[in-house]
């Protein structure tokens, strides 16, 4: 398993959550966890990609 197969897995099941964002406060990433812990349906949510 490569070193950003291995970070992406980590980030998927950490059970804290986490979001990552630009300098302007748009989110470009989060996990399930956060999306269950602010109960915000990720559907509804954009997500920058």
């Amino acid at each position: 398993m490569n070193r950003l197969t291995l970070l992406e897995a980590l980030f998927e099941r950490a059970a804290d959550g986490l979001l990552i964002t630009d300098r302007e406060g748009i989110i470009l990433s989060a996990n399930p966890a956060f999306w269950m812990l602010f109960g915000i349906p990720r559907a509804t949510t954009q997500v920058s990609t």
